[in-house]
């Protein structure tokens, strides 16, 4: 790894409470950043509110550009839906996906199960996917994609109250 020009990784939190994997994730980024080469990590959290991650890890993290990046808002995820229906080779109503783009706030990966489910239905029934079809095949998806309280939202609260970080709240100390 330490000889490519470009490391991305999803999901980098998972290397919390992991030492070793730590450790040695720490010499592979110093040879790609002294090198001059790419680093993209993604997460969950801002490196700061990783629990249990080593603080030259978090420095390396934060030396960079940390970007939040949000759900996106509904002329994206209707352009998202229209590519995927693209993709697929599908000629889906503009309703339809204009339903699915409302209702499915969360990611694109929802949106893409959204529309897959949509089509196999449709295929299996061997009928034309409607805007009824969607929101009777959808609903159970769309009330558990849309939830009116995310974990984000209760860690940062108990954090706040406790006046400890939200990386805190995840990790094994036992003090405050």
């Amino acid at each position: 790894f330490r000889n490519l020009d470009l490391l991305a990784i999803d999901d980098i939190h998972f290397i919390a409470n992991k030492n070793s994997m730590q450790s040695e994730f720490l010499y592979t980024f110093n040879s790609i950043d002294l090198a001059g080469k790419q680093i993209v990590l993604a997460s969950d959290a801002h490196p700061k509110q990783i629990g249990q991650i080593s603080e030259s890890l978090v420095s390396r993290f934060v030396s960079g550009m940390v970007v939040k990046i949000e759900s996106p808002d509904f002329e994206t995820r209707l352009e998202i839906c229209r590519r995927i229906a693209a993709r697929l080779g599908k000629n889906i109503d503009e309703d339809v996906l204009r339903y699915v783009a409302e209702h499915v706030r969360t990611n694109v990966r929802e949106l893409e199960g959204a529309i897959l489910k949509l089509v196999a239905f449709a295929s299996l029934g061997c009928e034309r996917i409607s805007r009824d079809m969607a929101g009777r095949l959808l609903a159970d998806h769309v009330t558990r994609t849309d939830p009116l309280v995310h974990v984000s939202d209760i860690e940062g609260a108990v954090a706040g109250f406790f006046g400890i970080s939200p990386g805190d709240v995840h990790s094994s100390k036992k003090n405050r």
